[in-house]
Order: C-alpha cells, then structure tokens, then sequence
C-alpha cells in the first residue's frame, strides 16, 4: 500500500512538473514579422497610421513606454494613454517600445525607416521573480 501511495505522489509530481513545462513552451512568442500584418499592425504603413493602430490593437491591455529616454535610451516606465503629446515623442523615435502590464515579460517593438514601418516584433515569455 504504501508503494501505491509513493508511486501516486511521483506520478502526480511528474504530471506537474512536465505540465508546467508544456504551459511555458506554449505561452512563449518570439516573432519578427518583415512583411504583412500582425498584432493589428500592417507593414509599410506610416507613423500616423501606426499610430491611430495603436489604441484599437491595445485597447484591452495596459501598455507602458520608456518616457523621456535619455541618450543611452533608458528611462522609466510611464502608462500609455494615447495622446498628442505622446504621439510627438513616439514620432521622433526609429523603434516603439510597448511593454505589456501582464504576467509574463511581454513586449512589442515597431521599427521604422523613412516613416514607414519595417518591422514588428513581438516577445512574450514567462518569467518569475523570487
């Protein structure tokens, strides 16, 4: 009986373990989009039309950005609400950082040249913290 009991609790630790590994597998995303749409981003659009993308493809999701970045582009994070004045200093940057308010590191990243998007990238995976 006791045998049972043990091989019960191994099974069910295994199950557990190789469980979580699959969610992990399965819930990570790392993908460069060159061409096409993704995200509720097209590519070769421009900054204006990126932008007016912005608030339908994060409508459900609280999105921050590195606001002001200094000159090695660092900065804190702010909330993203979608205004002019944010769309300005979006506008001066060649990359748009969006992080993601979620459990996972989570973030998007639109690149432009000659104001018109180029690349869209997206990663996600789950990372936990002690």
């Amino acid at each position: 009986m006791l045998i049972r009991i043990i091989l019960v609790a191994v099974v069910i630790i295994v199950v557990v373990v190789v469980g979580y590994f699959v969610y992990l597998d399965f819930s990570y995303i790392d993908n460069k989009v060159l061409s096409g749409e993704s995200y509720g981003f097209k590519i070769g659009d421009t900054q204006n039309e990126t932008y007016r993308r912005t608030k339908n493809a994060f409508k459900s999701q609280t999105v921050f950005i590195l606001f002001p970045l200094d000159k090695n582009g660092f900065g804190p994070h702010k909330e993203f609400y979608f205004t002019k004045e944010e769309y300005d200093l979006l506008r001066q940057r060649k990359k748009w950082e969006f992080y993601f308010d979620s459990g996972f590191f989570d973030f998007l990243v639109l690149t432009f040249e000659n104001e018109k998007l180029i690349t869209i990238y997206r990663h996600r995976k789950k990372m936990e913290l002690p």
